[in-house]
């Protein structure tokens, strides 16, 4: 099935009712639901942990890489 502007804007408002910005990603289903969440942040490369600007200031930007937020939403069809 193809994703058009009506679909995206009903999984965009479903995000946005759970707390979420907009869905980056949609699954055709039988309820209208987040399926997952991704916060965006930086987050370090060696264990994925989330870091502070503090961390970031003091030890540079090598070890560290930025993470987009992501919300996977399941449309109703």
């Amino acid at each position: 099935m193809e994703i058009t502007k009506d679909i995206q804007k009903k999984a965009n408002a479903i995000a946005r009712k759970n707390g979420y910005g907009t869905a980056t990603s949609i699954v055709f289903g039988n309820e209208n639901k987040v399926i997952s969440h991704i916060c965006y942040g930086y987050r370090k490369n060696t264990t994925g942990e989330y870091v502070p600007n503090k961390y970031r200031s003091n030890f540079g930007w090598e070890n560290t890489y930025y993470q987009s937020a992501e919300t996977e939403v399941m449309v109703k069809i």
